[in-house]
């Protein structure tokens, strides 16, 4: 969560710099502008792009879309999450996935629980 749209901008070019020491590309990401109990823009970005979309469920799903679209992939720290959903909530398994025991764990646990 950011303060502000500057608090955003200033996190994104941190991170884009970081990646850059070690050769790798800032992946799409979402963020949100206001506090936990109320925020004020949801917001998608995709390299130097700032898209405003009408809630978080929706920024999730155009990021994940864009790692689709973009053909890139997940950024590690956060690989395990968005495999679980593409896995999950969009019911996609593709031949370069990375496996992870959590995530299998998690999806079968997800499918029990969508049938009950």
């Amino acid at each position: 969560m950011f303060q502000s749209a500057i608090d955003f901008e200033e996190y994104k070019e941190e991170k884009r710099d970081k990646l850059r020491k070690h050769n790798l590309c800032l992946q799409p990401f979402v963020g949100v502008v206001g506090d936990k109990d109320n925020p004020q823009q949801f917001l998608v970005c995709v390299d130097e792009f700032f898209y405003e979309v009408s809630s978080v469920l929706k920024a999730v799903d155009v990021v994940f879309k864009c790692f689709l679209a973009l053909d890139t992939s997940y950024p590690a720290e956060a690989s395990p999450l968005w495999q679980f959903l593409q896995r999950a909530v969009y019911g996609i398994e593709l031949p370069t996935d990375q496996y992870f025991v959590s995530v299998d764990r998690l999806v079968e646990a997800y499918k029990q629980f969508k049938n009950c």
